[in-house]
């Protein structure tokens, strides 16, 4: 059976078909998150993840948020992720969809795969009651014309000396000097 009998087309466009992703799109999707964000197995092995590691750090994405994707002749092309979460605003508890990992291929761009995808989980948001969306946008404008706006530009983090990386012995040592 080919991959045309098993899934739920959302909108075929062409060559290009829209639907959720499943577990059998793992390696695809692990390749399109590593190539959009620049991150390669080298540098996961560096910071001490294992080859399966690798493989499997992203399987629970795929089961536990909406994960949609476009398609060009079964390669996946474009993607976008929502997670259902809750987010406290003023003591109120309330539900949140959180977008990530929205990204093209670069020869797919320019075709409103990403657009689309938008518009799609936007309806999706809306039906599993989900009425406010955070992102973390790396185009301002990009989103502002989707419907998101800015409601913070200041991050704080707060990182606990446990959760540095153990320091590791080197050879030599560290002197001050003067400036001049």
């Amino acid at each position: 059976m080919s991959d045309k009998d098993t899934h739920t087309y959302l909108e075929v466009n062409g060559d290009f078909r829209m639907r959720e992703l499943d577990h059998n799109d793992l390696e695809q999707f692990n390749a399109l998150l590593q190539y959009a964000f620049q991150v390669t197995s080298y540098e996961l092995f560096q910071t001490g993840w294992e080859q399966e590691e690798i493989k499997y750090a992203k399987r629970p994405i795929l089961e536990d948020a909406y994960v949609l994707g476009w398609f060009y002749k079964e390669k996946l092309a474009s993607m976008i992720v929502v997670y259902s979460m809750q987010i406290n605003i003023q003591d109120n508890i309330m539900a949140m969809g959180g977008i990530t990992g929205v990204t093209t291929y670069p020869e797919y761009t320019g075709r409103g795969l990403i657009h689309s995808l938008m518009r799609y989980v936007i309806d999706y948001m809306h039906k599993k009651k989900l009425p406010i969306s955070f992102l973390y946008p790396y185009s301002i404008p990009f989103y502002r014309k989707m419907g998101w706006e800015i409601v913070s530009d200041k991050l704080t983090f707060t990182v606990k000396d446990t959760q540095l990386p153990k320091a590791f012995p080197v050879q030599g040592m560290v002197e001050r000097v003067s400036l001049d």
